[in-house]
């Protein structure tokens, strides 16, 4: 499934912006978000520890609050990605609605890396991307006349998604990025690439 860019632009420079998309393809919706903030917003101390562990942190982001079950997420992963040659923090929550005869589920995906900034110092990329699917014999509006035997399955929707999420990924450049003091202190990963989550 094709994914447009917001108004064909070009990927750009990532410092100080927001870069989103909204896709519409038969059978789903798509939004995917680029975006860099100062690590003052969210202070995630393992995105700048060479030695952090991040299995743990994945543990703990992996438990169902009483919160989580309010909201109606009925599931949530945590993992560990590369972005960008940057190591980050992957996670993944879903909510559903509806039984055997009408379905909607969503799938909700974020990114997050740390990284140094040649004048500001912290500061975190966060890529954001979901879809959204009405299964069963339930339609969104936009395809209401379409036979359910000509729309794609959640699977194809699911793996659309991340296929162009992985290849806008390949185009990350962030700009100012202090690449010296990052490799000084162990935290860029040339050798690692970014690799498609199983969730």
């Amino acid at each position: 499934m094709p994914i447009r860019r917001a108004a064909g632009k070009k990927p750009r420079l990532l410092k100080d912006t927001s870069i989103y998309i909204d896709s519409r393809p038969k059978g789903a919706s798509y939004t995917i978000e680029f975006q860099t903030y100062p690590f003052k917003w969210m202070l995630i101390n393992i995105l700048f520890d060479k030695d952090g562990d991040y299995e743990a942190s994945n543990k703990r982001a992996d438990i169902l609050t009483e919160n989580n079950k309010e909201q109606g997420i009925g599931y949530k992963k945590s993992w560990t990605v590369y972005v960008a040659d940057l190591k980050c923090l992957g996670g993944v929550f879903s909510r559903s609605r509806g039984g055997v005869l009408k379905s909607l589920s969503s799938k909700n995906y974020s990114l997050t890396c740390g990284y140094y900034d040649k004048v500001e110092g912290r500061r975190l990329l966060i890529v954001d991307y979901r879809y959204s699917y009405a299964g069963n014999e339930l339609r969104l509006q936009k395809d209401k006349n379409i036979p359910r035997s000509e729309l794609p399955t959640v699977k194809q929707v699911e793996d659309g998604l991340k296929q162009a999420v992985k290849k806008l990924v390949s185009t990350i450049k962030i700009k100012n990025l202090d690449r010296e003091r990052m490799e000084k202190e162990g935290l860029m990963h040339y050798d690692k690439k970014f690799a498609i989550s199983e969730y």
